[in-house]
């Protein structure tokens, strides 16, 4: 991925005034495509017990899909009212990450999810399901931590400390992925592991 744009998000009022949120209010949003496998039904169920406890978050959710009409009558069932917004596709990632407080996805199943990567990187916390994949780049304590899948309690539990704790991403651990990530340093070691494979097969004859 490209690392570069993710460390220059802009972070401002103009953002907040664009989507409605109070100048003082927490932000929550999760970015994915909208189906079963990212489950948001989750995010807003998480959503609505947070905001029963906190009414100073705003929860946005970012992506567009299959369950997007049944996310927004989840929502309106659990009369989240302005502290949900469903905002659709955008490509400004670097932006939105730099207005956000955290991260959440709560998938039931991944590969190696580059929100998390993108989020840890810009410097977000995320607070993840614990499945294969994301246990692979959720460190506890250091970039955010791990919710059971399909339980809105225990992710509206870790939001809430998140927030009230004010949770920062370990910058160690960012600059590591950083570099472990960007794609100038994946191309270089995948044409060191050509390379390697190449003088493996044809080595050169001893003069």
């Amino acid at each position: 991925m490209e690392v570069e744009p993710l460390l220059k998000g802009r972070r401002g009022e103009t953002f907040r005034e664009e989507l409605g949120v109070p100048r003082k209010a927490k932000v929550v949003g999760m970015i994915a495509c909208l189906k079963p496998q990212k489950d948001p039904m989750t995010f807003v169920e998480a959503a609505s017990l947070v905001v029963h406890r906190n009414h100073n978050v705003k929860f946005l959710l970012f992506g567009d899909g299959d369950l997007a009409d049944a996310v927004l009558r989840l929502a309106d069932k659990r009369s989240l009212g302005q502290n949900f917004l469903h905002v659709g596709w955008r490509r400004d990632v670097p932006d939105i990450l730099a207005n956000l407080d955290l991260v959440v996805l709560p998938s039931l199943w991944e590969g190696l999810p580059r929100v998390i990567l993108e989020a840890t990187i810009a410097g977000v916390p995320v607070v993840a399901s614990n499945i294969d994949g994301n246990r692979e780049i959720i460190f506890e304590g250091r970039n955010g931590a791990l919710a059971e899948p399909r339980n809105p309690q225990d992710f509206a539990d870790k939001i809430l400390q998140a927030l009230e704790e004010n949770w920062k991403v370990d910058s160690d651990l960012s600059r590591q992925i950083q570099h472990e990530y960007d794609i100038r340093e994946m191309l270089h070691r995948q044409e060191e592991l050509y390379l390697k494979l190449a003088l493996d097969k044809h080595p050169r004859e001893s003069v």
